[in-house]
Formats: structure tokens, sequence, C-alpha cells
């Protein structure tokens, strides 16, 4: 960057020549900044945005990690009971030559399953989760996950409440930096991180164009909150649109504070109760010959 600007180059064309290293509105902010010549409020506007997104996504990480650990711990656990510990009892009970009860049957066979084809078994596993990452990455595939992850329970009004608070974020950064509302909207539209509010943006982008209100059109579309349009509707008549955009996602960001809240009550008592189900049946499975040994020995 500073090669390019010792060269001629401006601020904002050296910054868009670095999309690895700046969110992709930066430069069209920064120019806007520069024509106007109130780059340095419009940079500081940009840090404090920057600081509201990685604040946001740490808080996002943090609230999930203990699930997904806990997730993990369970998963190994019962792969340890699987492949190690019933095949003892395997042994002990073939050594009786004597019909096992059909559950105890069915758990020595998942478990014989997992030692002979375990590897089969990890290596369609992992090239399952190749080829979904591959399509994924297409125009079908990212649009079928987008449509699927909002319809997920909790995860989807997270995602929802996201999006919400990106969006508002973006154009009440941009708005502040001098970007005419065209503009503005276009590039959240690209930069939404959802093909359905990406389409849901430029559905506005052409109703505004056609001489609505932005409120009205944000409360029109089923997409956005009800709330959300209210808030711009209030900013468009007081003349203070970034402003009631920015409360508008920290409403949206409290929803997910509240959110993340619940799901963290009810998915960690969740876990603990399926994770000793599953080793409560395959511990019940492996004692239930136990009970009838002295059948199994005559």
């Amino acid at each position: 960057m500073r090669a390019d600007v010792k060269s001629g180059a401006t601020f904002n064309r050296a910054i868009a020549k670095q999309p690895k290293h700046f969110p992709v509105f930066w430069a069209p902010v920064v120019e806007a900044g520069e024509e106007s010549g109130n780059l340095t409020r419009v940079l500081n506007q940009l840090g404090k945005s920057l600081e509201a997104s990685i604040g946001f996504k740490r808080k996002i990480v943090s609230a999930m990690f203990y699930p997904c650990v806990i997730i993990g711990v369970a998963i190994v656990a019962v792969l340890v009971f699987l492949l190690k510990i019933i095949p003892i009892f395997s042994r002990v009970y073939a050594s009786f030559n004597a019909e096992l009860p059909f559950f105890t049957r069915v758990v020595l066979g998942v478990s014989e399953g997992l030692q002979r084809f375990f590897f089969i078994w990890a290596a369609g596993i992992t090239l399952a989760v190749y080829l979904f990452r591959l399509f994924l990455k297409t125009p079908r595939g990212r649009a079928w996950f987008d449509h699927w992850i909002l319809g997920v329970p909790l995860v989807g009004e997270i995602m929802k409440d996201a999006i919400h608070v990106r969006t508002a974020l973006i154009l009440s950064t941009l708005l502040e930096g001098g970007l005419n509302l065209m503009k503005t909207l276009d590039i959240a539209a690209r930069v939404s991180g959802n093909v359905v509010y990406g389409e849901a943006l430029r559905k506005i982008i052409t109703e505004v164009q056609q001489g609505k209100s932005l409120g009205a059109s944000f409360s029109k579309s089923p997409h956005f909150s009800h709330m959300m349009g209210e808030m711009i509707t209030i900013g468009e008549e007081s003349g203070k649109l970034a402003s009631m955009l920015e409360k508008a996602g920290n409403h949206h960001e409290t929803r997910i504070d509240t959110t993340v809240a619940r799901i963290g009550s009810l998915i960690e008592p969740a876990i603990i109760i399926v994770v000793g189900a599953v080793i409560g049946c395959l511990v019940v499975s492996m004692f239930l010959p136990i009970f009838n040994l002295a059948n199994i020995v005559q």
C-alpha cells in the first residue's frame, strides 16, 4: 500500500488492491472521504465499525465453543467405548458359545463393524465432507445452504439477527462515510453474507429507485424485521438515518445475546442427557448377558 500511494495511486485504490486484508466496502467509503475532505473522520468510523465487527464475531465464537467441546468429547467417549471396551466383552462372551440378547448382538455388531472398517468409514466421511464443501462453493450449493440454515431452529434465528446486525452496521458506516444511498445499498447487498438477504436487498434497491421510501421497503420485506423498517423510517424523517441504523443493529445484537444464552442453557443439559443415555445403553447391553450368566454357562 505504501508503495502504491508513493507511486501516485489514491489511498482508496491502494486499499482496493488488498481484498484479503480490508473489507470490500472500505475502498468506496475511503474514496468518499477523500473527495469530501473528511478522510480522518471516515477512517475513525471505519475503525469503530471494525472493532464492533470483531467483537461481535468473538462473542458468537465464544458462545458456541463450549457446546462444541462437549459434543467433541462425547463423540470421542462413545468411540473409545465401542472400539476399546466393548471388544473385551465380546471376547469374553464368545467363549461361552451361547446366544446373546438381541440388544447385545446389535451393539457387538456395530463395534465389530467399526473395528473392521474404521479406515473405510473415516475415508468415506472425509470424502463426503470434502465433496459437500465443494458443493457449497457452487452458486447452487451456496443458495441451498443459505436457504436451509435460516430455517434451522435457534441457529436460524441467530443467523437472521447476525445478518441484521451486519447490514445495519455496513449501512450506517457507509452513510456516515458520505456514500449515497443507492451505492450504500448495493455494497450491503454484495457483502450481506447470505444469498437470501442479498436478493432481498437488491429488491429493496429496485423499490427505492421506483420512488418508494427506504423504511417502507424494509418494512415490506419478509426477511427484515418490522422493527428495523420502523427505525429506518424514523431515521429518514428525523434526518438521522445512520444513527437509527446503528440503534437497530444494537437491538438485534441484544437479541443474539439472549438467543445464545438460551441455547447455552438448553444445549448443555441436552447433550449431557443424550450422551448419558447412549453410554447407559451401551453399558446395559454389555451387562445384560451377565444377568443370565447361569443359563449361558449351562
